[in-house]
């Protein structure tokens, strides 16, 4: 087979000329009346759409109750922590002299509403 423009020559596969880039006419098999073209039955084909379709659905599934459980934990945290001011001595005797430290936490709360 050769290219009509450039009269390469090219496979019988190939959809373009490989030196022009030209399209090259595909042979395409007619269906007459009366000839059976075999396509797969919905039977045969069911059970592989049944078990994608499940598997995509239990990993939806998943993906949602582990947002679900995350954000709850997140909830959680935030809810323990309480808004405010707290203060925290320590006391350490070194040798001869003492050492004190006073620590200051703030912690900021943001809640948004809706």
């Amino acid at each position: 087979m050769h290219c009509s423009i450039c009269h390469t020559p090219h496979d019988a596969l190939d959809n373009y000329c490989r030196h022009c880039g030209a399209s090259v006419a595909v042979e395409v098999p007619v269906v007459r009346e009366g000839e059976v073209v075999a396509v797969a039955p919905w039977e045969q084909v069911k059970p592989a759409v049944r078990k994608g379709a499940m598997t995509l659905a239990a990993g939806i599934a998943v993906e949602y109750a582990l947002r679900r459980l995350g954000k709850a934990m997140v909830r959680s945290a935030i809810a323990g922590a309480t808004p405010g001011r707290r203060s925290v001595a320590l006391r350490r005797d070194r040798d001869a002299g003492g050492i004190e430290v006073t620590e200051t936490v703030y912690i900021r709360q943001v809640r948004r509403s809706g």
